[in-house]
């Protein structure tokens, strides 16, 4: 659009864009107090602009939108300062991959601090963002948010990308105090970092926190004590979350963040952490792996009441050289009165801790502060964790300076059913043991990998404990007829329950190609079908096939074993659960009785 472009805004609330030559165009029409503004370019401020798009929003009563020039792509760097939205306001950008809009490493680039406010933003990328500098003072909230501060407002987040902000507080792309509700779906956090907590996301107080879809990868908190003033670790290496009434997170990963040990100071929850005082957490359809901190909970921390479920934790390390409370889920104690925790058909293996404390799930309780505790694992597999007992369930044992744990006169319960479970460290029994496996070193699961669905699960390899082993009857939970991997993935599929995240599908072979080759064997067999995963054993005749590659869930190869001239059955076995191909493939020999020579490619 050139210069001698102009944009009229029309009486019903709408935009009409006349062109130098005469040509016109609506934009849009909205409801009477209501507008739609166009940026037009990517300045930083005049005519056409988002900062003055946003300004003529905020002056404009109603619920405006604001839509962006398909012109107007790359990158809108920010040269004078933060932009305020005092207003309710609808942001729809034209993709996160087209358009960022950059603080230059010199601003916050949205402040949302208007109660009422109710803010919707998608398709567009947040880079480079800088807060403003921490006073020291704990109710200043100014230094929230690297990317975006919300104060006593509403957000909603969707398709938008978050990466390389910065604050000296809390939440190093996202910051939230009070917000009346926080929803992110289909969003990206990256590289973000925050001072003080909450590297990818810090909501503090407010309502309901939902976050569907998110990826929380390769932030950082780091924590100064230096200077001043001090800015304690309150941890979070991905998400902290402090005090909303409910938080739901479905079909996320938390992956490679870190709490970073600066100058002493610990830090809990090195992917998620979710404080006292919390409202319940549902945590489902997750995969949390590769986080770090140097305190408890190197996965996932939270001292409220949890539930957890359908969700994979591993690879989460604590790098203290003592592994100062260790483990890589905390579940409840320490702070807060009444905590209810519950694992259900979830995956907590190959996670590490240092100093021999619990390297997969503990929970720890201060005196005083967590009277009335329990913790439950169902159809749940803690096994195969390095450095320290799987799970740690201690009475009058940790640190010292958490005086004594779990007195005698505390009510606190552990409750499993139904689960695999590793080295313990417990002086209280569980209260129902039925169905649980113990001492199990080795759960035999697949490395992490897209085996289907929104995030990565672990595979059961041939042989697993954890085959069939989850008993008939499934933990009660929203989502519970799947696996992890959501619909199509049954959670019973075969005789029993597996436990984990992860339920072996009883796969279905479709095709072989070729279907004829040498007796001598040594062709290249292309099967296809569904279910199909890494570990699973393909025959010929009942001969093993070698060389077997999964391709797909949908595909694999092998090398054909030499077999007798004639018809055989092709078979596929998928941790016990078998499909067959009757007569599906043919070995042949020439008139004379010899081999003939089979040649691919």
């Amino acid at each position: 659009m050139n210069q001698g472009t102009r944009a009229l805004r029309l009486a019903a609330g709408g935009v009409l864009v006349v062109g130098s030559s005469g040509t016109a165009a609506l934009i849009a029409a909205t409801p009477a107090g209501a507008s739609t503004f166009s940026v037009l370019n990517a300045n930083d401020a005049g005519a056409g602009s988002l900062r003055q798009a946003v300004l003529d929003a905020n002056a404009n009563a109603g619920a405006d939108t604001i839509t962006f020039d398909p012109s107007v792509t790359g990158t809108i760097t920010l040269t004078s300062g933060q932009i305020a939205i005092t207003d309710t306001v609808t942001i729809t950008g034209p993709g996160a991959a087209a358009l960022e809009v950059s603080g230059n490493d010199a601003s916050r680039i949205f402040d949302i601090a208007t109660s009422g406010t109710d803010v919707t933003i998608s398709g567009l990328s947040f880079v480079h963002g800088s807060s403003p500098a921490w006073s020291g003072q704990w109710g200043d909230w100014g230094a929230t948010g690297g990317a975006i501060r919300v104060v006593d407002a509403a957000i909603t987040l969707d398709q938008v990308t978050m990466s390389d902000n910065a604050t000296t507080r809390l939440g190093g792309g996202l910051g939230a105090k009070n917000a009346s509700s926080v929803t992110v779906t289909d969003s990206t956090f990256t590289s973000n970092t925050a001072a003080s907590g909450g590297g990818g996301l810090s909501l503090y107080g407010g309502g309901a926190v939902s976050l569907d879809r998110v990826t929380v990868s390769g932030n950082t908190t780091t924590g100064v004590n230096a200077g001043t003033p001090t800015r304690y670790n309150y941890g979070g290496g991905g998400v902290r979350l402090a005090g909303p009434s409910s938080t739901t997170i479905t079909d996320s990963t938390f992956s490679s963040n870190a709490v970073v040990n600066a100058a002493g100071q610990n830090g809990i929850g090195g992917g998620v952490y979710v404080g006292a005082w919390s409202g319940p957490a549902l945590i489902e359809g997750v995969t949390i792996e590769s986080n770090t901190n140097n305190a408890s909970g190197s996965g996932f921390a939270s001292f409220g009441s949890v539930t957890i479920a359908n969700s994979t934790i591993t690879g989460n390390s604590n790098t203290s050289p003592s592994g100062t409370y260790g483990a890589a889920v905390h579940l409840a104690g320490l702070w807060g009165g009444t905590t209810r925790a519950k694992v259900l058909q979830t995956t907590i293996t190959g996670n590490t801790s240092n100093g021999g404390n619990p390297s997969g799930l503990q929970s720890l309780n201060r005196t005083g502060r967590s009277t009335d505790v329990s913790v439950g694992l169902y159809g749940s597999v803690v096994a195969g964790n390095i450095g320290g007992p799987d799970v740690g369930f201690p009475d009058n044992w940790g640190p010292s300076s958490f005086n004594a744990f779990f007195p005698a006169t505390t009510d606190f319960m552990i409750d499993s059913s139904n689960s695999v479970i590793g080295s313990i460290r417990a002086t209280t029994p569980f209260t129902d043991v039925s169905g649980n496996q113990l001492n199990v070193t080795d759960p035999l699961l697949a490395p992490l990998a897209n085996n289907g669905g929104p995030t990565k699960t672990m595979a059961l390899l041939p042989g697993s404990p954890l085959l069939d082993a989850g008993g008939s009857t499934v933990p009660t939970f929203a989502g519970n007829q799947y696996d992890q991997r959501g619909a199509g993935f049954a959670r019973l599929s075969g005789s029993a329950l597996d436990v984990g995240a992860y339920e072996v599908q009883t796969p279905t072979l479709t095709s072989v190609s070729p279907d004829t080759g040498s007796a001598a064997g040594g062709s290249t067999l292309t099967l296809t079908g569904t279910n199909f995963v890494a570990g699973m054993t393909i025959t010929v005749g009942g001969a093993a096939c070698t060389n077997v590659v999964v391709v797909s869930s949908t595909e694999a190869t092998c090398t054909v074993p030499a077999g007798s001239a004639g018809v055989a059955d092709v078979s596929i076995d998928v941790s016990g659960l078998v499909a067959t191909l009757p007569e599906a493939f043919t070995y042949v020999a020439d008139p004379n009785g010899e081999v003939v020579p089979t040649f691919t490619g």
